[in-house]
């Protein structure tokens, strides 16, 4: 039986979405409940304690225009810790051989000066009309039809620059650009051009927590159902039915599409969810004693070609820490090369390889390793997903559009900063301020 109270919304999904919107609500007035089907809050921001040091399973980084996260950070009292990154990158070709390079992207030579010209050229041409809904911009339609990887093949001089430029494309962004059409990497444009990756201070995850604590959180109540009763909303938890006047559905697409709605979300809705395709990650921190590479001249970023195991190698430790941190980023198909390895295999590779990468002396010993794939249960199909060529021109109108008083909210349906933690509170804030009428 439903329960007697009616709550004025009810919000499915505890991750940092779900609390953005049920945070601005509640500072509203509203009397809002966050239904989560895990046993903690957060959802894709997982933080963990390993060897008295905060390490980051899931979302991490925070860049310097993610005004809405540094306003909630401080809201809460948290602090935003700066990294500085003097020194070189390192980009690693697939004969082993290291470039050397600081700023953005390789620029010493003629080669990479010219294609870098061309392709940033062409990318900073075409200006979003709107970033909220680029589907309207007059370029939108042949953009949307080119994945990302093809406009960087085209434009690319040699397959060896290719590689490159795709695979630090890749990393810096964290998502598969052989998924996104050329339409999403440019209105995401100003996102692949921060190099500076700001922290929070004893871990994301207490974004969530402390959101978490100003809200009406209950846990392990799996929403399988939302049906529309006359005027009030019945949500089928794990346990019981909630009824609530509105309700803001904050799971990622694929995830959104296992519910079951009455009256259907509608043939838009679902087609979109249809043809969202998971994306792929696979995380691996590795602590050491102390952090032997920064007397080196490394930025703390490395690219890697695919005779690695891992695209992206980058310094996490923060400036107090007495232990040095690595973390490695798996990104999409080469996470396949990690499914025959088990956990200590794992390990054990990606030491001997960001050994030989940062010439570590012989005698450096791993203290510990963990690596924490977004695929396997209970994360779902993916550590975010991605809309595939030819989504957001067809379906870009509906990607947000609530149905009468259900609304739909995730990191990845903010435009302009897609599967970020910004993109995850501008998101839950704007569904919120549809239920306020702001």
């Amino acid at each position: 039986m439903p329960t007697e109270r009616l709550y004025d919304v009810i919000v499915v999904g505890g991750g940092l979405t779900g609390l953005s919107a049920a945070h601005q609500l509640a500072l509203a007035g509203k009397q809002v409940l966050v239904l989560e089907s895990g046993s903690r809050v957060g959802g894709r921001i997982y933080s963990e304690k390993l060897e008295e040091t905060i390490i980051e399973h899931g979302a991490q980084w925070i860049a310097p225009n993610h005004y809405m996260v540094i306003e909630l950070a401080n809201t809460l009292g948290l602090e935003i810790e700066k990294r500085p990154h003097s020194g070189q990158n390192i980009y690693i070709d697939k004969g082993g051989r290291k470039k050397f390079f600081t700023g953005l992207y390789p620029n010493a030579r003629l080669g990479e000066w010219l294609n870098n010209r061309r392709i940033f050229k062409k990318l900073s041409q075409r200006v979003v009309t709107d970033p909220d809904k680029p589907w309207l911009s007059d370029f939108a339609e042949k953009l949307d039809r080119q994945r990302f990887s093809q406009f960087l093949r085209n434009k690319s001089y040699s397959t060896s620059y290719f590689r490159m430029i795709s695979n630090i494309f890749e990393s810096r962004h964290l998502n598969g650009i052989n998924h996104v059409s050329s339409l999403e990497a440019t209105t995401n444009w100003h996102l692949y051009q921060m190099q500076e990756k700001w922290t929070i201070r004893g871990g994301a995850d207490q974004l969530s927590k402390k959101l978490a604590f100003e809200v009406n959180v209950q846990l392990g109540e799996r929403v399988t159902q939302i049906v529309q009763n006359h005027v009030v909303l019945e949500i089928s938890g794990g346990s019981q039915v909630f009824r609530a006047k509105n309700v803001i559905v904050t799971l990622p697409p694929l995830q959104a599409a296992q519910i079951r709605y009455e009256p259907p979300a509608g043939p838009s809705k679902e087609s979109l969810w249809q043809s969202a395709e998971p994306g792929r990650i696979i995380k691996s921190t590795l602590i050491f004693e102390r952090p032997y590479w920064r007397d080196k001249g490394w930025s703390g970023h490395t690219f890697l070609s695919d005779d690695y195991l891992m695209n992206y190698l980058v310094d996490a430790g923060c400036a107090d820490h007495q232990k040095g941190v690595l973390t490695a980023y798996t990104i999409g198909s080469r996470c396949l090369k990690m499914e025959n390895l088990n956990e200590q295999e794992r390990i054990n590779t990606l030491f001997l390889q960001i050994r030989s990468v940062l010439g570590l002396a012989a005698d450096v010993a791993l203290l510990s390793g963990t690596t924490h794939d977004w695929k396997t249960p209970p994360n779902g199909p993916g550590a975010y997903s991605t809309f595939p060529p030819g989504t957001l021109t067809t379906y870009g109108d509906y990607v947000d559009q609530n149905v009468g008083p259900i609304y739909w909210a995730s990191a990845e349906y903010d435009h302009l900063f897609r599967s970020t933690m910004e993109g995850a509170v501008r998101s839950g804030r704007r569904a919120a301020e549809k239920i306020l009428g702001i």
